[in-house]
């Protein structure tokens, strides 16, 4: 008898097929889980930046009332001498015990809702379309802290914390990125007695910013010789939103240099916001070559290029300390960075 094979393979075709066409399968669905998933993660990663930035504006918020408070406490203080306080020592004792009880007045709401309400108006970042909020969503109430970090009662307390500050940023997929941390405020120390002669090094003092533009006659070389501080302003009482070049920008203080060549030689260059370079044939120049004892220090929010400035440039021999980042967001930017580069906060 002859044995006839078709049938089985028949059968060993249909298999093979079948084998390949799920393997094939398996790969399609791999691939698109992979696309998929690099998505998302590109997508969280992005969400984050925002939600950190967002938490970076509470904090400087925070930062800015406790400031004011420290202002009006020490004022207090200093003029009760010889008076309500025998003694400095008393001044000091009462300026601190003050400090530390408004910043908790303020952030020890009874509610949840109460607490949030304090810290949201800090957050004054624009945000990207794709985005529907980035907002703080949770905070615990405020706390006295000891000299070891644990909870005290005022008498004890050196600081006040604020934890589990909680900022999420949520975009129009409902992907959401959450970040999270303690802040602390410490009683800054004053001298009542003292001279403070460190303030005779600086050579400019701007509360609400520093803004270098080109001088009368087209003058856009300026030179500053000695310490340099430019502070920030709120931004619901700004007027310093600008369009250079069809982009718009919001400076709400810090240090700016717009269509100038600015040299700074200074020791300690302090920006409490940003450090922004704009316009047209911007140069920021920081430090010299010159041989010098000590290496100057730079400390920022973030420093960046505007978008739309034309070819902007920045040479910086310090050791630059940052809040955020280095943003080159114009064309053509030219930084050099010839000193340390570190974060802070």
């Amino acid at each position: 008898m002859t044995r006839d094979n078709r049938g089985s393979t028949l059968i060993t075709v249909i298999v093979a097929i079948a084998f390949v066409t799920i393997l094939t399968s398996i790969i399609l669905s791999t691939t698109a889980m992979n696309m998929s998933m690099k998505g998302i993660d590109r997508k969280v990663k992005d969400d984050f930046y925002y939600a950190e930035k967002g938490l970076n504006d509470v904090y400087t918020g925070v930062g800015q009332y406790a400031a004011k408070r420290v202002g009006k406490r020490y004022d207090d203080a200093f003029k009760e001498i010889g008076a309500t306080y025998a003694t400095a020592v008393e001044a000091d004792a009462a300026y601190r015990q003050n400090f530390l009880t408004d910043i908790y007045t303020e952030y020890s709401g009874a509610t949840l809702s109460d607490r949030i309400g304090k810290l949201n108006p800090f957050i004054v970042s624009s945000l990207p379309a794709r985005l529907k909020s980035v907002k703080v969503t949770s905070a615990d109430a405020a706390k006295y802290r000891d000299k070891n970090g644990n909870d005290s009662s005022l008498s004890d307390a050196v600081a006040v914390v604020i934890p589990n500050v909680t900022v999420t940023a949520t975009d129009k997929d409902d992907f959401r990125s959450v970040i999270k941390s303690d802040i602390v405020i410490q009683c800054p120390t004053v001298d009542f007695l003292g001279t403070n002669a460190e303030i005779t090094d600086y050579s400019l003092i701007a509360c609400q910013g520093v803004y270098f533009t080109e001088g009368a006659g087209g003058s856009k070389y300026i030179d500053v010789n000695g310490d340099l501080y430019g502070g920030v302003h709120p931004a619901a009482s700004t007027t310093d939103e600008q369009i250079l070049n069809s982009a718009t920008y919001q400076v709400y203080g810090g240090i700016n240099v717009y269509n100038s060549v600015v040299n700074l030689k200074s020791n300690q260059i302090v920006s409490k916001g940003d450090i922004n370079i704009s316009g047209s044939g911007s140069e920021l120049n920081i430090g010299s070559n010159e041989m010098v004892s000590s290496v100057p220090g730079v400390w920022f929010d973030t420093m960046r290029t505007v978008k739309g400035a034309a070819s902007p440039k920045v040479t910086v021999r310090a050791n630059m300390y940052a809040l955020n980042d280095l943003e080159l967001n114009a064309n053509g930017s030219d930084v050099r960075l010839l000193g340390g580069y570190d974060y802070y906060g």
